[in-house]
Formats: structure tokens, sequence, C-alpha cells
């Protein structure tokens, strides 16, 4: 047991957290999507009304997982990223 905890808090030290504030309408969807991306982050919602949530990610992962949401990001935004979502709205 105690070799497990050593291990851990080896490994938390590398763990990074970030917040985000996305549409509350794909905090869902993107749960999914991640999920497709085995062991990339555990999501969190933090305040599922303002569509804060948290990603932890290990600090290997940083590259993927910021190229991930470099591509996610007009997807997932709470802004208008399109005319034409903003002529609907």
């Amino acid at each position: 047991m105690v070799v497990i905890k050593k291990i851990c808090k080896k490994n938390a030290k590398k763990m990074q957290k970030i917040f985000l504030r996305i549409a509350r309408e794909k905090i869902a969807w993107f749960k999914f999507v991640l999920e497709g991306y085995d062991g990339l982050c555990v999501l969190s919602t933090v305040d599922r009304d303002r569509g804060l949530v948290s990603l932890t990610y290990h600090t290997s992962c940083a590259a993927e997982l910021f190229g991930l949401l470099t591509a996610l990001s007009p997807d997932l935004s709470p802004y208008w990223t399109r005319p034409e979502e903003a002529e609907g709205k």
C-alpha cells in the first residue's frame, strides 16, 4: 500500500488541471468525445449553468490534448463563432 501511495504522489506532481468555459449544451458531447481518447484527461463539470468544466491531464498528454482543444474550439465556444449561428439566435 505504501508503494502505491508513492507512485500516486509521484504521478500527481505531473498532473495539471485547466478550467474551460464551453457552451453548456455541449458538455455531454465533449465528455463523449474525450472518452474516445482513452486516458487523455478527465473532465469534471464545475458549474453546469455557466458551462464551466475542468480537465485534469498528465503533462505527457498536453500536446495531444491542446491539439484536440484547438480543433474542437469552434464547436465548444459559448460565444457565436460562425455568422450563421448569430443569425439563427
